[in-house]
């Protein structure tokens, strides 16, 4: 918890175009959580996912999620 607690804080003060997926649903990882840290921070852009849960790579939102991350890296 407390890494997750450093991990979270340490985000918002990235200075670099950072990328974020995650699922409203993610058993593991708190939505309302990454979209705190996203909000905190202008160089965060957040990709809400509905339908995965949390490796949104091996789930549902696989192709979209590429296709976005491809995307980001060019």
């Amino acid at each position: 918890q407390k890494l997750a607690e450093t991990g979270f804080e340490r985000a918002k003060k990235l200075d670099m175009p950072v990328l974020i997926l995650a699922s409203e649903n993610d058993q593991v990882a708190s939505f309302d959580k990454i979209r705190e840290v996203a909000d905190a921070n202008s160089s965060i852009k957040l990709i809400k996912y509905t339908k995965s849960n949390h490796i949104i790579l091996y789930d549902y939102d696989r192709d979209d999620a590429i296709e976005k991350i491809l995307g980001f890296l060019e």
